[in-house]
Parts: C-alpha cells; sequence; structure tokens
C-alpha cells in the first residue's frame, strides 16, 4: 500500500501527466518543478496503513500531515483531529490520500463541500473505499479544473460499469482494487 501511494505522489510531483499531454501534442515544453516543502501530502485515515504511508513519505522532503477522529503524534507528521479541524486540514493540503476506514460517518466524505476546500490543483487518491467518493462530486472538481487528477484504486460499483464516465476522463487514472 505505501509504495502504491509513494510512487503516485512522486508521478504527481514530476508532473509526469503534464509531460505526457505534452509528449502527445509534440511539444517540447520544459516546465517549472514543484518544490518538496510546498507539495503538502494530507492522509485522511491515521491506522496502521496512514501511519506506513506517512513513514514512507517522510524521505522525500513532503510537509505530512494526517486527520482522523483523534489526534495522533507522529515525528514530522502535523495531526489534525475530528470535524471541527478537517477545513484547516484540507486547505494546506496539495494531494489528499483517503486511507479512511468504512464506516456511516465516512460514507461520501469526499464530496463537492470537502473539495472546494483544497487548494486549486490538488490531487486525490483513494485506496480505502469507493463508498468515501462522491464520484460526480469528484468529476465536477475535476471538470471545473479545481483538481488537477485522482487517482482511484476503489469504486462506488465494481466492476465499474462500462458508461462510467470515469473511464474516459482525461485526468483520471484507475487501478481496480489491485490488492486482491
Amino acid at each position: 500500500m505505501q509504495e502504491y501511494a509513494v510512487s503516485q505522489v512522486l508521478h504527481w510531483f514530476r508532473r509526469f501527466d503534464d509531460y505526457q499531454a505534452l509528449k502527445l501534442a509534440s511539444r517540447w515544453q520544459p516546465l517549472p518543478e514543484y518544490r518538496a516543502d510546498e507539495f503538502t501530502v494530507g492522509i485522511m485515515g491515521a491506522g496502521v496503513l496512514g501511519a506506513k504511508v506517512a513513514e514512507s513519505l517522510q524521505p522525500w522532503g513532503f510537509p505530512l500531515r494526517v486527520w482522523s477522529r483523534s489526534r495522533k503524534s507522529w515525528p514530522q507528521v502535523q495531526s489534525f483531529a475530528g470535524q471541527a479541524e478537517l477545513g484547516e486540514f484540507l486547505q494546506g493540503t496539495r494531494v489528499l490520500i483517503n486511507l479512511l476506514p468504512n464506516t456511516a460517518e465516512t460514507a461520501g466524505i469526499i464530496n463537492q463541500t470537502l473539495l472546494a476546500q483544497l487548494p486549486d490543483e490538488s490531487y486525490v487518491l483513494n485506496l480505502a473505499r469507493g463508498v468515501h467518493v462522491v464520484e460526480e462530486d469528484l468529476l465536477a472538481a475535476l471538470n471545473s479544473g479545481k483538481l488537477k487528477g485522482a487517482m482511484l484504486d476503489v469504486f462506488s460499483r465494481e466492476p465499474l460499469p462500462q458508461e462510467s464516465p470515469l473511464w474516459a476522463h482525461p485526468r483520471v487514472a484507475m487501478t481496480p482494487m489491485w490488492r486482491q
């Protein structure tokens, strides 16, 4: 799990999607590099998986933050707890990694309201459960430019129906639950 998260964060950090788009347009155009110390990664869910992902990301120099029900005390990770601190957590998060458990409180948590609180051109990586993401809201955020990209490993319906607009969206990458 942590390798998956790290590889995707590095993919976005190094702007591989932007370079692929330039390649397809036959355009040679170096892009400004992102600075690691300005590429904040926020992890929703501070269980065993969240801890492993945070630990694996630390050597890369990204500011790390975690949000969960209760405050955590992890080295070099800023902790946010509870609904009252969710907005503050989101406002500074460039890459949002979802590792929340599937509960009544977390169903539909990645919705229009949550996505609107992220900085412009943020990224979403869902490695938890498909029911966490309101797919229509995610697509709207991608189409408006609010989100720059999304990587989805799980979906509200699996297998993902062929008519889903997620298949054709240029800024959505998918792996159909690779952990089976």
